[in-house]
């Protein structure tokens, strides 16, 4: 799967989830820790896919070669 169908899997998931709400309180990482920029993971996880083929916010080496499911 590309980066691109990826994120059109992604986009029709709620924006929230009580879950996820209570693990990132649970271990301080996430929506409201560390100045996150993103207002929910599903933003995160889509902003990521945006950056996919460059560095991101995170630095990461650009390979061209991997699909989404193994970057």
């Amino acid at each position: 799967m590309n980066p691109k169908l990826l994120r059109a899997h992604i986009r029709p998931l709620p924006e929230f989830l009580l879950r996820t709400k209570e693990l990132e309180t649970s271990i301080s990482v996430g929506v409201g820790f560390d100045g996150a920029w993103y207002r929910s993971q599903k933003q995160h996880w889509l902003g990521w896919l945006t950056e996919y083929s460059g560095p991101g916010a995170y630095g990461k080496q650009s390979d061209k070669t991997l699909s989404a499911e193994l970057a």
